[in-house]
């Protein structure tokens, strides 16, 4: 066999040893979820080409226990999310949580296995859970020892920051308890604070405050209101009205009615104070796909629009990036005659809960430089570790 046959029989070996090399994979290093929400763990993978399923396999590991498998045609599961062709055949290998527990959390490996060659990646998830606080109601009297109580529950991780406050300043003295553990891995405690009120305290506003990770600024409650009506007769009460600064806040039908020895009856009013700003849970934004037209005309301006959603607090930063065919990585744009930047401006959404916006950029594409070209638009908030974006499709300019 003479060398140039040697060659040419060897060639198809080196052409395959080169394309099983290409295997890449990528992972988030890590992602955080709400304690019951969904989460979904990123895992993307190259192979410098079509996938082809039987030459692939894909374990998905938390710690040493195998939580997910896909070979040879046949997916698995541990509790539920499975890995499907149809998302295998693009490249994603991503393990979906359908409903987050405390013991969800921690390291996760994607191993991918492609031919000969193997490849892998880690991302951490965080799991969290917002405190929820009960204040038990109690009555002051001027003189006689008083112990406000806050209990504080539902948290994860246990790190928690509790104080009682006395219009708005930290008091100091107060006792906490040990965190106790919850049967669904979360924490509760109790923060109390004794002290003897006089007639100064008239008018005071204390308030239990927690500050959390999983919160978007601190959670406050304040203590109820109440006042006891004594000793009247007969004991019809038609209403009761609270009001603050002359404003009416609350009007009630007394409830709770009782006797007293000498005939004489005695009524309780209860009132919370509302709230004087918006507060909530960290929420992290959600971004729908990008609005685009399927093509157009040289010349004509287009319009690309992003909407967030979703998100608490309002506060997020909106970037518009271009990516020309062939070209990496994606460049930043800034606002100017070329592109003009509407970064959108938040409101308020029907739920009272979250914040929404919508973001455009508008230009006039060029074929030379806008063929094929994507653009993306990328949102940091703070209940994200890293910025999320959305792609559009490859802009077609007639």
């Amino acid at each position: 066999m003479g060398l140039g046959a040697l060659i040419v029989l060897l060639l198809p070996f080196l052409f395959i040893r080169t394309a099983s090399s290409q295997l890449r994979v990528m992972t988030d290093p890590s992602s955080q979820a709400l304690l019951g929400a969904e989460v979904r763990l990123r895992c993307h993978f190259e192979v410098g080409g079509p996938v082809a399923l039987r030459s692939l396999r894909v374990t998905w590991y938390l710690l040493d226990g195998r939580m997910a498998q896909y070979n040879d045609g046949r997916s698995w599961a541990q509790l539920g999310p499975s890995l499907a062709e149809k998302e295998l055949e693009k490249g994603d290998a991503s393990l979906t949580l359908a409903r987050v527990m405390v013991t969800d959390g921690g390291l996760y490996t994607c191993a991918v296995g492609y031919g000969a060659q193997q490849q892998q990646g880690s991302t951490s998830l965080r799991v969290l859970a917002p405190p929820s606080i009960s204040i038990p109601q109690r009555a002051a009297v001027a003189g006689a020892i008083t112990t406000l109580l806050c209990h504080v529950g539902g948290f994860y991780p246990e790190a928690l920051d509790v104080a009682w406050l006395r219009d708005g300043q930290v008091l100091n003295g107060s006792t906490r308890s040990s965190p106790q553990r919850n049967p669904d891995g979360t924490f509760s405690l109790t923060l109390t604070y004794t002290f003897t009120p006089d007639l100064r305290d008239a008018g005071t506003i204390f308030a239990c405050r927690a500050r959390h990770a999983a919160l978007g600024q601190p959670l406050h409650e304040e203590v109820p209101f109440a006042v006891h009506l004594h000793g009247f007769y007969p004991r019809g009460i038609h209403r009761i009205e609270w009001s603050q600064d002359g404003k009416g806040w609350e009007r009630s039908e007394p409830s709770d009615i009782s006797p007293n020895p000498d005939g004489t009856f005695t009524v309780t009013s209860v009132w919370r104070v509302p709230s004087r700003r918006l507060t909530g849970l960290l929420r992290p934004p959600a971004l729908s796909d990008i609005s685009q037209p399927e093509s157009v005309p040289v010349g004509s301006r287009v319009t690309l629009s992003c909407c967030i959603s979703e998100h608490f607090p309002a506060e997020l930063r909106v970037a518009w990036l271009r990516k020309g065919k062939g070209e990496a990585p994606a460049v930043p744009l800034a606002d100017s005659d070329d592109y003009r930047i509407q970064p959108g401006t938040a409101v308020q959404a029907p739920d009272g809960k979250s914040f929404q916006q919508e973001t455009r950029l508008i230009f006039t594409p060029s074929v030379q430089r806008d063929q094929g070209a994507q653009y993306i638009c990328r949102v940091q908030h703070v209940a994200l570790e890293q910025a999320m974006e959305k792609r559009s499709t490859g802009l077609q300019v007639t």
